[in-house]
């Protein structure tokens, strides 16, 4: 809709007088109005010919007064309105209350109505296309004898609320009874911000159509003074989040994110697919110590292997008899060319057994190190392992000391990857990725489930 402020107040175009406290009401619509509240009083009373029957005197100790002045005059979409009514609003069951302000515009069949809750505002209109379509699906069988969903022009809306309401004070002028309404069923289904009315008067069904209004807009639209407002409460179901405008473009640039990376990694693993490069088995041979609780075994070496990079390289100790011990190795990577060093230092411990007859078990038998850039090259490993001095050593056929403990802790294998898959790197970057967009659906659905904690129905109701 297209705003434009105005703050006047028309010139009623005629009278009629309260019959109860005799105050001369100023009306404008003459040839429709036939029904009036006088704001003095209460009384509500019927204009026949040139009587006034009183039909309700409206004294509820909630009656509320109109925030506007009655002819108030807006303009919207090139449509000039003027305020003629005011209602309050309760519903039947519940004490829950509203406001709603009629707006007529001459020729118009149907008032514009302003409704506001609780400081928040809708504009409510009457659906030319009456053509709507309500279903139920199978996920939903709690909504007996109702339609969890409407359709109009392929928008599903959600089923709020199902209710009746009562009035407890008007305000102005109506061309209908308003208290006939009371009378009518009423259902609200929500697609914020926006929502589809439904009343149903007997067998007749009449649609509405419901948009949030924010409180900037309000004051543009009406020219009023923020002060005199009703003041905001708790969230509303039709308000939209402050991240609504920006979600769709989140959600589509994050696909977006997620496809170029995956893309990548596929480019990679087909560019640089990952290599084993060596995978061999060693035994420890005894060495002197001065260390009364570690073996020293003897150092080792690998043979030498090409690495193709800049390459990730992943190396892989393990030690398949460690039970409940240790081994702790040391693999330095050497550059045959350079004699630049890469340090690994893992210890390798395994632990199990029982506790008040549950089974447990802590460590693993294999220790994983990832190096970064590794540059082009050949390289062998040099190695230095030690085991704890729980065990014995015997001698081999050849003369050495070969390790023998209390559990066979004397082999252990290196595998050794070119193009590893940088495992961190690669969870770090998709968190990176979704992370904003997650704590967005998180705000997104805690805003919902606060703005849904008094619907009947929905995902946040009590079905």
């Amino acid at each position: 809709m297209a705003d434009q402020t105005t703050s006047t107040v028309a010139q009623s175009q005629a009278f009629t007088q309260c019959p109860e406290c005799r105050t001369n009401i100023e009306y404008y619509d003459k040839t429709k109005s036939k029904y009036f509240a006088c704001p003095n009083c209460g009384a509500y009373f019927e204009k026949v010919g040139g009587y006034n029957s009183v039909q309700r005197k409206f004294d509820d100790p909630h009656r509320t007064h109109s925030a506007f002045p009655l002819g108030h005059q807006c303009t919207i979409d090139n449509v000039d309105y003027t305020l003629v009514g005011y209602v309050q609003k309760k519903q039947a069951d519940e004490e829950i209350y509203w406001r709603e302000y009629a707006f007529y515009a001459p020729g118009a069949d149907w008032y514009l109505i302003l409704a506001e809750y609780n400081g928040h505002w809708l504009f409510i209109t009457y659906i030319e296309n009456q053509d709507i379509e309500e279903h139920t699906f199978a996920s939903d069988s709690s909504y007996t004898g109702k339609y969890s969903t409407a359709r109009l022009e392929n928008t599903y809306y959600s089923l709020h609320l199902d209710y009746e309401f009562v009035i407890i004070n008007a305000e102005g002028e109506f061309d209908w009874d308003i208290l006939s309404d009371e009378r009518l069923r009423t259902l609200e289904y929500v697609n914020a911000p926006n929502l589809l009315i439904k009343e149903i008067r007997g067998n007749i069904e009449t649609w509405f159509s419901g948009s949030y209004l924010s409180t900037a807009r309000l004051i543009a639209i009406f020219g009023v003074a923020p002060e005199t407002l009703a003041a905001r409460t708790e969230g509303y179901k039709f308000e939209p989040g402050k991240f609504y405008p920006r979600w769709q473009q989140t959600i589509v640039f994050t696909f977006v994110l997620l496809g170029l990376f995956a893309l990548l990694n596929l480019g990679m693993t087909v560019i640089k697919p990952s290599k084993s490069v060596i995978s061999d088995s060693f035994a420890c041979m005894a060495d002197s110590t001065t260390n009364p609780d570690i073996i020293n075994c003897k150092p080792l070496m690998s043979h030498s292997f090409e690495i193709t990079g800049p390459s990730a390289v992943e190396i892989t100790l393990s030690a398949g008899n460690v039970d409940n011990n240790w081994m702790e190795i040391v693999a330095d990577l050497v550059n045959d060319q350079t004699g630049y060093t890469y340090e690994v230092n893992k210890t390798i411990s395994y632990y199990h057994g029982y506790d008040d007859g549950e089974s447990w078990s802590e460590g693993s038998r294999t220790e994983k190190v990832m190096i970064s850039s590794v540059p082009s090259g050949s390289y062998h490993l040099n190695i230095y392992p030690y085991l704890p001095t729980n065990g014995y050593a015997t001698p081999t056929p050849d003369g050495q000391q070969q390790i023998r403990q209390n559990y066979p802790l004397d082999s252990f294998t290196i595998d050794v990857t070119q193009n590893a898959f940088l495992g961190r790197e690669f969870w770090f970057m998709l968190i990176a990725i979704v992370l904003y967009p997650t704590i967005q659906i998180f705000r997104k659905a805690n805003f919902e489930n606060s703005n849904w904690f008094d619907s009947e129905y929905g995902s946040y109701g009590n079905n």
